[in-house]
């Protein structure tokens, strides 16, 4: 097991890919369950979606689970909602994150950031 596994309550070192639309509650509890993290992307769903999908993924699992959150658009409502719904692990996808790195961690939520390139990942 490495840090990473340990930080994120995973037994394997392996994160689930958000893949657009193409990752529901059933594949990312999944993952979650074979002992990875599984990951849903809802960083385009309506809260109403997003809360649904959420509750469906901690139904079937009470391992840890990711919702991945595209900096590109606004994430603040979201961020929220997730929050309260408790989800674990909150991933970041482009642009700089700080400003809501802050409000996931107080939140409860371990924090991940996606970031294109070397360079990025020092400046960020």
């Amino acid at each position: 097991m490495t840090a990473a596994c340990t930080r994120l309550g995973i037994e394997l070192p392996i994160i689930q890919a958000p893949m657009g639309g193409a990752v529901g509650p059933a594949l990312a509890a999944a993952v979650s369950n074979a002992g990875g993290l599984g990951t849903l992307a809802l960083w385009g769903a309506d809260i109403q979606t997003l809360r649904r999908q959420i509750r469906e993924t901690q139904a079937l699992t009470s391992k840890p689970f990711a919702v991945n959150l595209n900096l590109e658009f606004a994430q603040e409502e979201r961020l929220d909602a997730c929050l309260q719904e408790r989800v674990p692990i909150i991933s970041f996808f482009w642009r700089e994150p700080s400003a809501l790195v802050a409000r996931a961690k107080a939140g409860g939520a371990v924090v991940l950031h996606t970031v294109g390139t070397a360079e990025d990942a020092r400046e960020q």
